[in-house]
């Protein structure tokens, strides 16, 4: 029974392989019938080149179109009919994969509509800053000489606790307490709105 279903399907590809060369030269339908002989093979071939979102038949469908289409070359000349196919089939492969690149190209985003980040303060941020800061430097002024001398050693020109209190000639619990005090009015001042 099994047989019987291969013989149907036998004498299909062969009726259907001299409906499609009849109208073929010579050369063509040697060809056409290379073709479908060799398309298994082909379609193996093609498989293991595309990736998985191309149907490999289609791609085979392109190499046969290629391949009757005449514009190659003259036919007879060729003497190995299968190097040929897969030469045709290599070329097609790639004529689809410059496409594609073609096509991704072409799919990018204009820089107008990315929404760009800018770590820049904004202007009313600029000016903010600078009025503050000249309000620190007003209320430091204001500051009683021993405090305003700690401040301006220790967090201004860095020095240490003990370099601190060497430099103005006290103990360092002393230094400590003006800087306190010191920061507690300053930020009182300078940053209480």
């Amino acid at each position: 029974m099994m047989s019987a279903g291969l013989e149907v399907s036998s004498s299909w590809i062969s009726d259907y392989r001299a409906d499609v060369t009849h109208d073929l030269d010579a050369s063509r339908q040697r060809l056409m019938k290379a073709f479908l002989d060799m398309r298994p093979a082909l379609l193996a071939y093609v498989r293991t080149r595309v990736a998985a979102d191309i149907d490999p038949d289609d791609v085979v469908q392109d190499i046969a179109t290629r391949l009757m289409s005449g514009e190659d070359k003259d036919l007879a000349g060729i003497e190995n009919f299968a190097a040929y196919m897969f030469t045709v089939a290599g070329n097609v492969l790639k004529d689809r994969y410059r496409h594609g690149a073609v096509r991704a190209r072409k799919a990018h985003v204009p820089i107008y509509d990315l929404t760009l980040s800018d770590n820049m303060p904004s202007p009313e941020d600029r000016v903010e800053a600078r009025m503050r800061l000249q309000r620190l430097n007003r209320q430091i002024e204001a500051l009683p000489e021993d405090m305003r001398e700690s401040f301006i050693l220790y967090k201004v020109k860095g020095k240490t606790l003990h370099e601190t209190a060497e430099a103005q000639g006290v103990p360092v619990y002393k230094v400590r307490k003006n800087l306190e005090r010191a920061l507690a009015r300053l930020s009182r001042k300078v940053w209480s709105d």
